[in-house]
């Protein structure tokens, strides 16, 4: 259940990601081997205890061989990775693997850019009591990505 209550905040979070003009607008961590990324969204901030305009990160750290997961939300409109704070999300994590979805496939990068993808998938494996791996996964499509095609209406005369 926790694992699936993450990823339900994940992909909330990843629906609502905008566009911003003439900035990046989701940026992927390609340094380091977090698999983290940031991008603008309308999103639950949970020190207001409403949805605001902002900037969201998730990014993962390792301890020896544990995995900690955080969340970071900040207000406003500056720098995709400028101002708040990354809370814990959930430590024992055993793998967080991130995917892409362009105009043509589902890709493990995302070129930084004015552009949002398509989609993002997210598969997160998690110890259970007993140190056994249990994964979930789940895709949130962006309904504000400019990769998607606009609807044509035609009038039809009859």
């Amino acid at each position: 259940k926790e694992g699936s209550a993450i990823l339900t905040l994940v992909c909330e979070d990843i629906r609502g990601a905008l566009i911003r003009p003439k900035v990046q607008n989701f940026n992927v961590d390609t340094v380091s081997e977090s698999g983290g990324f940031s991008f603008a969204s309308l999103a639950w901030n949970p020190q207001s205890g409403r949805v605001a305009p902002g900037e969201i990160s998730y990014k993962l750290e390792r301890d020896g061989n544990r995995l900690s997961l955080f969340r970071r939300f900040a207000l406003g409109e500056g720098e995709l990775t400028e101002g708040g704070t990354y809370p814990l999300v959930r430590d024992s994590v055993m793998s967080w693997k991130v995917k892409y979805l362009n105009k043509e496939e589902w890709t493990e990068e995302w070129e930084a850019g004015e552009s949002l993808p398509l989609a993002v998938a997210v598969e997160l494996t998690l110890e259970d009591g007993g140190r056994n791996p249990v994964k979930f996964r789940r895709q949130a499509a962006i309904p504000a990505s400019d990769l998607v095609e606009p609807i044509t209406v035609r009038k039809v005369s009859g």
